[in-house]
């Protein structure tokens, strides 16, 4: 005969936090989010002017100086090309039964899970845009 009827069980108030891997290449210094107000659905295209760069020279004083430098201008177009999503659901009677709060839980593994897939694509873009 046992006695594992007396043996409690606990359940805890917090739920368990995995550890995560830092996204490295969407950070503002790395990626550049300037131009995410100009889209509204997959396929928009927002064309980006930029200037090229200016030369700087040495200064002699009491000597001419080069001709002045005719500045070059360019485009890129930006096209949203890709759509993600996540989807899952918390059953309303769970939901109210739950402690800890499982749907907020879920909610940050999906903004990580969709912050790691953009991470790996930038990754991915700059990789193959480096030369060897």
């Amino acid at each position: 005969m046992s006695l594992n009827n007396f043996i409690p069980t606990f359940w805890a108030n917090e739920m368990l936090t995995a550890l995560r891997e830092t996204h490295v290449f969407g950070q503002p210094n790395v990626a550049n989010r300037d131009y995410q107000g100009y889209f509204k659905q997959a396929g928009d295209t927002v064309k980006i002017n930029a200037i090229g760069g200016v030369n700087v020279g040495n200064y002699v004083k009491n000597t001419d100086i080069t001709d002045p430098q005719e500045l070059a201008d360019g485009q890129t177009t930006l096209t949203i090309d890709q759509q993600k999503y996540f989807n899952f659901q918390v059953d309303d009677i769970d939901q109210a039964q739950q402690n800890p709060k499982v749907f907020s839980a879920a909610m940050r593994e999906a903004a990580y899970a969709l912050n790691r897939v953009t991470d790996l694509y930038l990754a991915s873009v700059l990789q193959a845009g480096t030369p060897s």
